[in-house]
Order: structure tokens, then sequence, then C-alpha cells
């Protein structure tokens, strides 16, 4: 263990402390022999919402509530605990975290979800992880039925579907307290069942029913009673609308016209800004689903039984909502259906008679649409490729092959970068890997071990390794060094680039990977500019980003090192521990 003294102090509001930092300077030679391998993390069933909170995995499995930090013996069930009606453990098995947890929520850093008490009632919870920190909210009417759904954060709040016996299901709001936890209207005696919530700029935008009109209308709510309103009157052309979807501040979704299947719509939340943007006009059973924003366009599928599947893309205008690509013909009326969008790009899987399928990306263009890589495996009809998911600017999904059955692929947009990275179930049954959700760089999916037996997984989904990941530098006088490796093998070269810093001089300002050294590490050497300023510790983030010929390789943040800076005035010193990553 490595001390530094460090001479001037870090102020931290009118407290100044003087600090002995526990930091290793040098770099640590390192290597990658091998590409990251998927593993098993915990033998645990069923797996349902996953969630991300500060970078601990939580999930619900039956009754229970679990959290994850990658590791066996980090993955257990949260229990014990408290309510604010004083409960005890026993009336639910040794479980005061509540029971059958579900809508599981990231809501400001803390985990918000719904659970069942001791009364049997469903109510909003929230816990940070310990048994202790995990409490009822408020409960609501209602059983072993979810009577709580639709967690959406609107306005530093979250804002849900909530039944009472006096109000019915109408739109709730919650700030995470009790008496903060309030109803934002009644908007009509019975149910309005408030659905599809969808935030878009400084609105919160959902459907509902109201009065005597027997299908659901579009509402928009600022978060009070006076400012929830129908966005437009009751109008035939415009039945049940459904697939609430932010593009670039635009609302769209579909809608019902009276015969002539669903339509696309747009909306700026005013009545004369709610429009027809496009009507297909094709079949009653026409349908629209799957709507995607990739940056500034809208992508989707539109179907019916003449012409199947086809996607389509749009940029609000009738003009511009246009043709892009078969998905799978009529004779495939079931065939699984998933897009992804990274950045300006999509990503969609293409079906044809044969039970062949195929990944293609657009980015929008009639030239940029490009096949990826066909899977040409018996049976694949129905399955696909799974959900398409982005990870740290890759694509990862499920994808058949004649040798391994589903299994766990990724991809940047090319056919060398489109790789399977594990065969999790040995033999032709596949392992079926879904429910992605990253937590930090770790990529948590649940994925069968043997033929229905689903376990709890975990991949290393980091571009690039850095050691060390702290590094400490007196102005004007040392320097350090840190090397820098890529966690898996691009397709073609790319760069990792330091954004610059005018206080933190690098060796290089950009490092170039191949597919041949791109387990090489590289060595950055730093040192800080003596500004004769007397300032105490300061710290900086280094941001690297990676770029490179691959569709989805563009200003990709690979990572970043911590780099604190020693003043050059001397002054007086006292020891204070502190230990820093």
């Amino acid at each position: 263990m490595t001390y530094y003294r460090v001479k001037r102090p870090f102020i931290l509001g009118t407290l100044s402390l003087f600090l002995l930092w526990n930091i290793n300077t040098a770099a640590r030679a390192f290597t990658v022999d091998e590409l990251p391998q998927p593993y098993s993390v915990k033998d645990v069933y069923p797996l349902d919402d996953l969630t991300n909170v500060n970078g601990i995995l939580f999930f619900a499995s039956g009754e229970q509530l679990w959290r994850s930090d990658g590791s066996d013996a980090g993955t257990y069930p949260i229990a014990g605990g408290a309510s604010l009606n004083g409960w005890q453990p026993s009336t639910l098995s040794g479980s005061q975290s509540g029971r059958f947890p579900l809508e599981l929520t990231n809501f400001n850093g803390t985990l918000f979800y719904t659970a069942v008490d001791e009364t049997g009632q469903r109510g909003l919870w929230q816990s940070a992880g310990t048994p202790a920190s995990s409490y009822l909210i408020k409960n609501f009417d209602g059983s072993l039925e979810s009577t709580i759904y639709g967690l959406t954060q609107f306005n530093d709040e979250l804002f849900f579907n909530a039944f009472t016996a006096q109000t019915g299901a109408e739109l709730w709001r919650s700030d995470g307290t009790p008496e903060g936890t309030v109803l934002v209207k009644d908007i009509q005696a019975g149910n309005s069942d408030p659905q599809n919530l969808m935030v878009v700029g400084n609105t919160l935008f959902f459907t509902a029913y109201a009065g005597s009109v027997p299908y659901r209308q579009l509402w928009k709510s600022d978060g009070t009673e006076a400012g929830t309103v129908l966005v437009q009157s009751a109008n035939t052309s415009m039945i049940n609308p459904a697939f609430l979807t932010n593009v670039n501040d635009t609302l769209f979704f579909t809608a019902n016209s009276s015969a002539e299947g669903r339509e696309l719509w747009k909306s700026d939340g005013t009545e004369a800004g709610t429009v027809l943007v496009k009507a297909f006009k094709t079949h009653e059973d026409s349908n629209l689903t799957e709507l995607t924003a990739a940056e500034d366009t809208l992508f989707f599928v539109h179907s019916n039984n003449q012409d199947g599947k086809e996607l389509w893309q749009s940029d609000g205008s009738a003009a511009g909502t246009t043709f892009v690509k078969q998905i799978s013909p009529p004779e495939i009326p079931n065939a699984y259906v998933s897009l992804a969008s990274i950045k300006e790009y999509l990503f969609f899987e293409v079906a044809d008679k044969q039970g062949r399928v195929e990944l293609w990306i657009s980015d929008g263009t009639v030239e940029g649409i490009q096949l990826v890589k066909g899977f040409d495996a018996p049976g694949s009809i129905g399955d696909g490729l799974g959900v398409l998911k982005e990870v740290n600017g890759l694509l990862f999904f499920s994808a058949p092959s004649d040798d391994y059955g589903h299994e766990l692929w990724r991809s940047d947009g090319t056919l060398e970068g489109t790789v399977m990275l594990g065969d999790l179930n040995p033999g032709l049954d596949g392992s079926y890997p879904n429910q992605f959700t990253l937590t930090d760089n770790l990529l948590f999916f649940a994925a069968e071990s043997t033929a229905d037996h689903v376990e709890l997984w975990a991949f290393d989904a980091a571009l690039a390794k850095f050691s060390p990941e702290s590094v400490m530098v007196a102005e004007g006088r040392e320097s350090v060094s840190y090397e820098v490796v890529l966690n898996y093998q691009p397709s073609s070269d790319v760069t990792v680039a330091i954004e610059p810093n005018e206080d933190v001089l690098v060796s290089t300002p950009a490092l170039q990977f191949s597919r041949d050294n791109w387990s090489q590490p590289q060595t950055v050497t730093i040192t800080a500019v003596n500004d004769t300023q007397i300032e105490g510790l300061q710290v900086y983030h280094l941001t690297h980003l990676l770029n490179g010929a691959a569709p989805t390789h563009k200003d990709l943040v690979a990572g970043s090192i911590t780099v604190i800076v020693e003043d050059d005035e001397a002054t007086n010193t006292i020891f204070l521990p502190i230990i820093l990553h």
C-alpha cells in the first residue's frame, strides 16, 4: 500500500480537510488474454422486472424482492426491514419488503415498486437495498392483483395508475413520502384507468376513459388537477390512441379510425396540433406497432393480412412517411418483430418463408439499408432474434444457429462485428437470453441453463479497461501513467480519443486499436499544469471516446479515469485516511 502526502486542503463547503490518499499512481501492467464470457450469477427463478439502481440490480422473484452486485454472495433477497404501520416480519413469512413485488422503477436513485402487505393490499413501496430501508409508502385498496401500475417519473415525482374504492382507477403522483402521495385528478366517476404514460418535454401524456365516450382518449397533465385535461375533444376519427412515443420532443401515437384500421398521429399537446400524419387506408385489419425513435426519425411496423409486416419511417409529415422494407410475408403472420435504435441507426429483423431470420440496419436513407447477418436455423419462425437491446453503443440479442440454438449475440452493425458471446446451454435447445439490464458496465439477463430452467446471468459489457482507474499527480513536477486496453475485439480499426482538459496534459490525444492489437495495453502519461494558483486538491475525470468505421462506433463513451491534482503550494499537513478506488 502506497501513501501520498497531501499538502493542500480539500475544500468541502466551509470545512477544510487534509487527506491521506491511498492511490497507486503507477500503471499496473495488465493484458486481456481472452474475451469476457457470460457467467451464471445465481440459480434463482422466476426472474422479473430487472432494474438498475445506482449500479445494483434489483429484481422480483415470486414473492420476494432481490438484489445483486453480480456475484453469488452478493445476490440475495431483501427481507426484514420495517413498514410505516408497524407490522412484524412473521406476518409475511420473514419479508417486510412486501410480497409479490411488481413495477420496479428507478426513481431519483431509489428503488420504488408495488408490493402486497400483511393485509393483502397492494401499495407503493421504496427500498435502498437493505432491510431497514425497505418500507411501505402508501396502501391502496385491492388484493394480490395489481392495483398500481405504470410508474413513470415526471417533474421529480412518480406518476401512476392506482385504484381506490372511493375514486376507482385514477392518476396519482408521489414524491416518495406518505403525505406527498396524492390523487392528481378524479377524471370520471368509476374508472378512467390511465394508461400509456409518456413524458414529452414538460408534459405527461396518457390515455383514459372519460364521460359517455366508450373508448380511450388522449390526455395530458402538468402534474396538477387543473392542468390535467383532454387534449382533443371527442373525435371519432381518433379512437383508442396507443403506442405513445417521444420522438425529439414530439408525441407520436397510433389510433383507430372508424373503418380503416390504425393510423399514425402526432401531437404537440394542443387540440390544433394533434393531427393525422398518414392514413394508410388499406384494410380494417391494418395495424401499426413497434414505434421506435432513432434520433429525429420515427420507425414503426405496419401490418395487415394482405401485405404481411412492413417497416416504415416518418419525419412527421405525410410525404415523409415512407416504406422501408418488408419484414415478413403474409404467410408468416406471427413472425416475431423487434426494433432497436442506436443513435440514428435502426436495427430490425426480417423473416422469410423458409424460416430464416436476418438482422438488418438502416440509417433512414434508401441507400443506408443493409443486411448485417443472416441466421439460417430450422424452426426459427416465430422465435426471431428476441428483444434487440442497445448496450454501451452495441446491440445485444438472442439469435438461432444450427449448432447452438438460441444464444447471446452482439453486433456493431457489421458482419465481422456480429458474434456469438457464449454457448450458455450446450446443445441445440439454446438459452434464450432476455431481460437485458445494464448496471454500470455489467449486463444482467435471464437465460436457460437447461430446458425450462432459468438462471440469472451476467456479462462484462465494458468497451475498455483502465489500470489504474484513479491517479494522483502534483502540479508542475511529477507525471503518472495509466494503461488502456479494449474489452472486446472490434470489427475494424478504432480510435480512443481523450477529451481535452486545460489543466491536465496527456502524452497522446488518442490511442489506436485494431483487430490485432485490441488486447495490447497502451500507455498514457499525465502531467498537471502549474498554474501558480492556490486551489487545494482538484479532481478531474478524463473521458475516453471510441470512434470507428462500424455504424455504431460514433463517440461511444469507452470509460474514464479520475485524476486528482495536488497543488504545488506547500502548507501544514494533517493526515486523515481515505480510500479511493
